[in-house]
C-alpha cells in the first residue's frame, strides 16, 4: 500500500498532462490502474474527466461484447473437440467388438480409448480454467466500474454538501417552541 500512485504518477502512466485529456484508450488504462492509485486521485480524475459515465458504460459494453465473442468461440471450439473425440471413441468401440481381434490389438484399442478420455479430461480442465480466468477479469472490471461510480457519487455528494442551501428556513427559538408545543406532540 506504500507504493500507491499519486496524481502526477498516474498522469505520467497515462501519458497525459491532465485528466480532462483522457480519451477512451487512456480511460481504459486508467481503469486498470485504479487499484494502484492513492484514493484521493480517483475523485480528482473524475472531476476533470468530462465524459466519465459515457466512457464507463462504453467500456463495460466493450468488455462484455468481447467476452461474449470469446465464450461463443470457445463453446464452438470445445463442442467440435468433443464431437471429434466422441467419433473416435465410437469408431474404437466398434473395432473393439470385432470378433477377429487378438488380445494385443484389444489392449491397444483400450489404451487409445483411455488416451482420448485423458485428452477430454485435460481439455475440460483447461476450459474451466479459461472460464474462471474470464470470470475473474469480468469481476475485476465490474469492481473497477463500481469503484469509479462510487467515487463519482462521492464527488457529487461533496459538491452538493458544499453548495449553500437557500431553500431551508432557519428555526427561531426552536427549543423554546418545542417546549411550548409538547402538548401537541
Amino acid at each position: 500500500m506504500d507504493n500507491l500512485l499519486n496524481e502526477k504518477q498516474v498522469l505520467q502512466q497515462l501519458g497525459i498532462d491532465k485528466f480532462s485529456s483522457m480519451n477512451e484508450e487512456k480511460f481504459s488504462l486508467f481503469l486498470k490502474l485504479i487499484d494502484k492509485m492513492e484514493p484521493e486521485v480517483i475523485p480528482k480524475a473524475l472531476e476533470q474527466y468530462p465524459n466519465f459515465m459515457e466512457s464507463m458504460l462504453q467500456y463495460h459494453c466493450a468488455v462484455k461484447s468481447g467476452l461474449d465473442k470469446i465464450y461463443s468461440s470457445n463453446k464452438e471450439s470445445l463442442q467440435s473437440f468433443y464431437d471429434s473425440c466422441n467419433n473416435r471413441l465410437d469408431s474404437l468401440k466398434k473395432e473393439l467388438y470385432c470378433n477377429n481381434l487378438n488380445i494385443d490389438k484389444r489392449i491397444a484399442i483400450i489404451n487409445e480409448m483411455t488416451d482420448i478420455l485423458d485428452e477430454l479430461y485435460a481439455k475440460d480442465t483447461e476450459n474451466k480454467s479459461f472460464l474462471l480466468s474470464g470470470l475473474k477479469k469480468t469481476a475485476t472490471t465490474m469492481l473497477s466500474l463500481a469503484a469509479l461510480a462510487a467515487a463519482a457519487v462521492g464527488v457529487l455528494c461533496i459538491a452538493i454538501s458544499q453548495t449553500p442551501n437557500t431553500n431551508s428556513l432557519p428555526l427561531k427559538n426552536s427549543k423554546k417552541e418545542l417546549g411550548n408545543n409538547k402538548k401537541l406532540l
